[in-house]
């Protein structure tokens, strides 16, 4: 399976639009990114300093690789101006737009997108170092069929496991599920566990769909509707009269889980695929004929 990871912790989210959700870097990447140049930068002087009294031949290929490696480390540090995440909805469709080094745009049909999760995980070091702990950080993670994209929200230090995921985390998994439409099940939390020669991981990456519950409303004009549906219904009649249509039919679709988390559809295509069709089948159950 292939997976694309967005490395966004420390980064400034923002919700200006209800179907948009953008994040850039940070004072914090900032800093971090400097001192990353820092370390470059001496690094550098160490090559190119014994190039003072070295021969031309052999003195010239270190300074072209100690100039190399400030350029590099003065791109890194720069990008905090210009690199910027963007997900958004476009009709059916889910675009990823990531503006770094090397611009990237990405788009998902919404009804290839099979679930959405968040993964609270326990990270350690190497076995050379003793798996020692080192933090916890967070994950949200949409799932496709060959494919899963993650969104490196939060990292944080020793105290952060025993506390609630955290709200910037819970705010973007949130966002993504209005964008999406996808329900999110609480945070799957992976540890690391005693085994017989070292620590091993435990725990699982969970997609849990929800079960339909078929249920149907009928308005008799725009005023009865409420007012989220008839903004909806608004929009499509405008759309309608813009294409000649005469008709039109507006549907709301409601899931709930066991749990009592609600999410709504506006459409039979903004289910994941396999909740449609356990909709599809709920519905033509109601509506055979009892003998």
């Amino acid at each position: 399976m292939r997976i694309r990871t967005h490395d966004i912790a420390g980064w400034i989210f923002a919700f200006s639009e209800p179907m948009t959700a953008t994040a850039r870097p940070g004072v914090r990447t900032f800093l971090r990114r400097l001192l990353f140049a820092v370390l470059i930068g001496a690094l550098a002087a160490g090559l190119y300093w014994p190039t003072l009294t070295m021969p031309a031949e052999f003195a010239r290929p270190l300074q072209w690789i100690a100039g190399a490696l400030i350029a590099l480390a003065l791109v890194h540090v720069a990008g905090v101006l210009w690199q910027r995440l963007r997900i958004a909805r476009d009709n059916d469709r889910l675009v990823i737009r990531s503006n770094s080094l090397w611009p990237s745009r990405r788009e998902y049909a919404l009804s290839a997108l099979r679930g959405m999760n968040i993964i609270e995980e326990e990270v350690r070091s190497s076995r050379k170092s003793g798996y020692r702990f080192l933090g916890w950080r967070w994950r949200v993670v949409i799932h496709l069929d060959d494919e899963r994209i993650e969104f490196l929200c939060d990292a944080r230090g020793r105290l952060a496991g025993s506390t609630a995921c955290p709200e910037r985390v819970a705010q973007f998994a949130q966002h993504l599920q209005r964008i999406t439409g996808l329900p999110c099940p609480p945070p799957q939390r992976v540890e690391w566990g005693a085994g017989r020669a070292a620590a091993v991981r435990t725990g699982r990456t969970l997609s849990i769909p929800l079960e339909p519950q078929y249920r149907s409303e009928t308005y008799q004009s725009l005023e009865e509707m409420p007012p989220d549906v008839r903004r909806f219904a608004e929009e499509r009649l405008a759309r309608m009269r813009a294409e000649g249509a005469t008709t039109a039919e507006f549907q709301q679709f409601t899931v709930r889980d066991g749990e009592g988390r609600v999410q709504t559809y506006r459409s039979l295509d903004e289910m994941p695929p396999e909740l449609r069709q356990r909709f599809e089948a709920a519905r033509r159950q109601s509506r055979k004929p009892r003998e």
